[in-house]
């Protein structure tokens, strides 16, 4: 015999189980249940800053960072910006990459971001050297070396 399973054990044992007979002329009474269920009270609307527009960043920072084309504004930034940016104000990034690689940066740990990803990670790069040592960005230097 082959082994049996628990539900095929529980099938047989239900159907090997004797139903209780019943008079015809017994009928069975509907069941009727009630649940009394309390509806929870309705909880306000957290009211949201009138400046954000259901958004995290509020009006103010986003115009402070419209005057500057979406960057923190510093000089490292705006070189950036103007020497990669091509005629439709997309990121050449070729010329990104060369400007990387002339001051010491490896560009392919970014090739799988988008370019203005790729912009944004070598600025950051960028601006920590600059502490350091000095960045060529379109023949002007940046930072200064640590004495």
């Amino acid at each position: 015999m082959p082994k049996l399973t628990n539900t095929t054990r529980r099938s047989r044992r239900l159907a090997t189980t004797p139903v209780e007979e019943r008079p015809a002329d017994v009928q069975d009474e509907p069941v009727v249940a009630t649940l009394a269920v309390e509806a929870p009270e309705p909880q306000p609307e957290p009211e949201l800053h009138p400046d954000t527009r259901r958004s995290v960043i509020s009006r103010a920072w986003k115009a402070t960072y419209a005057k500057t084309y979406d960057s923190n504004g510093d000089g490292i930034a705006m070189a950036l910006r103007d020497a990669t940016q091509t005629d439709t104000g997309k990121c050449d990034l070729a010329a990104l990459h060369a400007l990387y690689r002339a001051n010491g940066v490896d560009p392919s740990r970014w090739e799988h971001l988008n370019p203005g990803m790729q912009r944004m990670n070598g600025g950051n790069v960028l601006r920590g050297l600059s502490k350091h040592q000095s960045v060529v960005i379109d023949g002007v230097e940046y930072g200064t070396p640590a004495e």
